[in-house]
């Protein structure tokens, strides 16, 4: 591949503390999500953070069983809530990335809007699909309303993705929130991301006659998002809030000595290292 004989790619997480929050049903343990894929000589890469938010869990065999039969083909989780949100919006971005590929379009002609546009149309696909699972236990809860007595529920994620040929060494970086990276591009290294007026949110709204008819809004709301190209990449490395901070990365100079600045917190904490050799 060009000079890239291998590449090590190594993910570690591990759940906060408990957190108390309004409830649903129950807080939910351990918020944060993280994925791969390798695609035509591209490797796509991604950590989402899900803010504390309600958790809708619980349903019956026997009405999933029911609910199953008339939406889905295949078993899912019993449950939604911030890291459904987190892991959606992971495989929203890989999919985006494998549709421009396969239209063969090179991964430097993507840009903000797109990626932003299409991966709110697929996350709001994904979680309208998988809510409609829980109308039953949902028509039975008691939900928070606004003032015109409608239904809402809310969660939102940080988003941090790329992608990258590993022909090439080029590639892109994608952040919609407070996730952090660290990329290393021949002998320049960068801090990218931590921005608190990011993330996604999911809006999930409802009036009482609407439920009973299995019917519902959800909007799929962005906040600020940043998109930066990259050129001869060499270590790339993905991190959720929990793990540091730019101060604390401020004097690393490779990926594999984050885990010596890591912040002692209660937070979830992913971290996401990428090494090409």
């Amino acid at each position: 591949m060009n000079g890239i004989k291998s590449f090590q790619l190594t993910i570690l997480t591990v759940p906060g503390a408990r957190k108390s929050i309004r409830r649903v049903d129950f807080p939910e343990l351990g918020e944060d999500a993280a994925g791969t894929s390798v695609i035509k000589d591209h490797i796509i890469a991604w950590v989402a953070d899900g803010a504390p938010g309600p958790l809708i869990q619980n349903l019956t065999k026997k009405e999933v069983t029911t609910e199953q039969k008339k939406y889905e083909h295949t078993p899912v989780e019993l449950s939604f809530g911030a890291r459904t949100l987190a892991k959606f919006l992971g495989e929203a971005f890989v999919s985006t990335i494998e549709c421009h590929l396969n239209k063969k379009y090179s991964l430097m002609d993507l840009n903000d809007f797109f990626l932003s546009e299409s991966m709110n149309s697929i996350t709001r696909k994904l979680v309208a699909k998988r809510l409609l699972l829980f109308v039953p236990l949902l028509a039975r809860m008691d939900l928070p309303q606004d003032a015109s007595g409608n239904y809402m529920l809310e969660w939102s994620a940080s988003f941090l993705g790329f992608a990258i040929n590993l022909r090439t060494r080029r590639g892109i970086l994608y952040s919609a929130g407070d996730c952090l990276s660290l990329s290393i591009c021949d002998n320049k290294r960068t801090v990218y991301g931590g921005d608190s007026k990011g993330r996604f949110f999911c809006r999930w709204k409802s009036s009482p006659m609407e439920l009973k008819n299995e019917l519902f809004q959800i909007k799929i709301i962005k906040g600020k998002s940043n998109y930066i190209q990259l050129e001869n990449v060499r270590q790339i490395a993905l991190m959720t809030d929990g793990v540091a901070s730019k101060k604390d990365l401020s004097n690393v100079t490779d990926v594999k000595d984050i885990d010596k600045h890591c912040r002692n917190t209660d937070d979830d904490r992913t971290l996401l290292t990428l090494i090409l050799y």
